[in-house]
């Protein structure tokens, strides 16, 4: 379903801009049959995925049709430019679990989580100027990990992880690939890499219309 929050843009000029207040929804349209989905590294039935992505998204499945299920990974994958979505992501499919979780933080939680992680990345946007060549590189990246760490160091998420001590470096990397690396066309390949089945595939995200 559509939601409301705070995005950074710019990425595809090389200038990360400030953080805006943007809709955020997916379409997609979709004939075929999605039988298996990797989460975690293994490969998931559909009808797990649908119960995973009930809890993970914290809304019910409309139908039972795996065209849903389609959309709600597209939700969790496209979070490039919001830190609530690219933590979300993080936290979904940083770790490898021999099983899935079914405990999630809800949309407050994991706005104040991503708030607190936007409010350390917010320094180091202002301080090169935005520039995406600074703020992506190879260690700019690792230093953004290490230090968003205090901010997901939360019970909402550290509650929910078997070894947080272990699991939460692997949710921050995930987290700073996905909010760098996520727009609908890197989501498309990751889906399609992970999916088993066979299908044809259109998908649109609100942030990425102009695509």
């Amino acid at each position: 379903p559509r939601r409301t929050l705070h995005v950074y843009g710019g990425f595809a000029t090389g200038v990360v801009g400030p953080v805006r207040r943007r809709s955020v929804e997916t379409f997609i349209c979709h004939n075929g049959d999605l039988d298996f989905f990797e989460i975690g590294g293994q490969q998931r039935d559909l009808g797990m995925v649908q119960r995973f992505l009930e809890r993970a998204t914290g809304h019910p499945m409309p139908t039972p049709v795996d065209s849903c299920a389609i959309a709600g990974l597209f939700e969790l994958l496209r979070c490039q430019g919001s830190w609530a979505l690219a933590v979300r992501y993080g936290f979904c499919f940083g770790v490898e679990r021999p099983t899935l979780p079914f405990s999630f933080p809800d949309d407050d939680e994991w706005n104040d989580i991503g708030a607190k992680c936007a409010a350390i990345f917010e320094s180091k946007r202002r301080a090169c100027g935005g520039s995406l060549e600074e703020l992506e590189g190879m260690e700019a990246r690792e230093e953004l990990a290490e230090d968003l760490l205090a901010a997901l160091d939360q019970p909402a998420l550290t509650q929910r992880l078997a070894r947080p001590d272990w699991d939460l470096p692997y949710v921050a990397t995930a987290a700073v690939d996905g909010f760098f690396d996520h727009d609908l066309l890197r989501s498309a390949v990751m889906f399609l890499g992970g999916a088993k089945g066979s299908f044809g595939l259109c998908v649109c995200n609100a942030l990425d219309a102009q695509r």
